[in-house]
């Protein structure tokens, strides 16, 4: 098992990571397009490495005065540049997904982990403890149909149940 995080967000950092990421998403919609997976299906995918010689193709097609009907290269400039711009920042958003989203796994593995090993010992302390019992039943009943796809379709992660 991997060591535990042993780490709790401020409310400050709370506050930092939640108006860093309005702000990311505020530019990006207002300059993006969200595609749908049959939109990015059909995309035509650049070939590997060709960042390079783009800037250098276009360059030779204005110095040449071909301006195709189909791509003007006014039209095509923005798109130019946009690409430029965001290959900077999609490699570093796509490390911090990764790293939020490994941090976040680690974190919801070792409670779960944690929270087997409590729910057993309590499981064997409600059989001599009516109270515990009691407390117990909704994780009890949850527990003894989480493998049905009624109970996953119910279940959210969002609403604790309270005792």
């Amino acid at each position: 098992m991997i060591d535990r995080l042993k780490q709790t967000l401020t409310s400050e950092e709370k506050t930092e990571l939640k108006t860093a990421i309005e702000s990311i998403d505020g530019i990006l919609r207002s300059k993006g397009k969200q595609l749908s997976t049959e939109e990015r299906r059909e995309l035509v995918k650049a070939r590997k490495g060709s960042d390079r010689y783009i800037g250098l193709l276009f360059e030779i097609a204005r110095d040449c005065g071909l301006n195709l009907k189909t791509h003007p290269i006014d039209e095509v400039q923005p798109d130019i540049d946009l690409q430029a711009q965001l290959s900077l920042v999609v490699p570093k958003l796509e490390t911090l997904a990764s790293l939020a989203n490994d941090t976040y796994n680690l974190a919801k593995a070792e409670v779960w982990s944690a929270f087997l090993d409590y729910y057993a010992v309590l499981s064997a302390m409600a059989a001599r403890d009516n109270e515990i019992k009691t407390r117990l039943k909704p994780i009890v009943t949850f527990m003894s149909h989480a493998n049905s796809k009624n109970q996953q379709a119910q279940a959210t992660d969002e609403e604790p149940v309270e005792g």
